[in-house]
């Protein structure tokens, strides 16, 4: 198989889906324009069954560079109680743990990233912080 079948196919199926909503009476510009629910706004189908994607706000990142900061912190913090307490582990624990200590400054990183775009982002917007804003 390859990619001219699945593009033969997925063409094959459209084809047929158009033939099964022309049988139930659907006009082909009713097809292309979109197939309308009941719904007073005029929602299309395709809209309510994959709504778009909104800009992530500056907020999305402070709250996913937190997350991710204190995330790395414990997976370094895992790491360096292991190795200082002098448990005595099999090989597989050894490498779970040397792994924790390889990905917990990079995971800390991205938090600190994030965060940092989030000030900027903050910044640049215009927002007043909360001791500017009258009472």
């Amino acid at each position: 198989m390859g990619w001219p079948a699945v593009k033969a196919r997925e063409q094959e199926l459209q084809y047929e889906e158009r033939r099964l909503l022309i049988e139930k009476g659907l006009t082909p510009e009713m097809i292309e324009s979109g197939l309308k629910l009941g719904n007073a706004d005029g929602t299309s189908f395709v809209d309510a069954l994959l709504p778009k994607k909104t800009q992530p706000q500056p907020h999305d990142y402070l709250r996913k560079g937190l997350r991710a900061l204190a995330f790395g912190l414990g997976l370094a913090g895992a790491y360096i109680v292991f190795n200082t307490s002098g448990i005595d582990a099999s090989d597989e624990a050894r490498n779970w743990f040397l792994f924790f200590g390889i990905l917990g400054p990079a995971v800390t990183l991205y938090g600190v990233a994030n965060v940092v775009y989030y000030r900027m982002t903050k910044s640049g917007t215009g927002a007043t912080s909360g001791r500017d804003q009258v009472r």
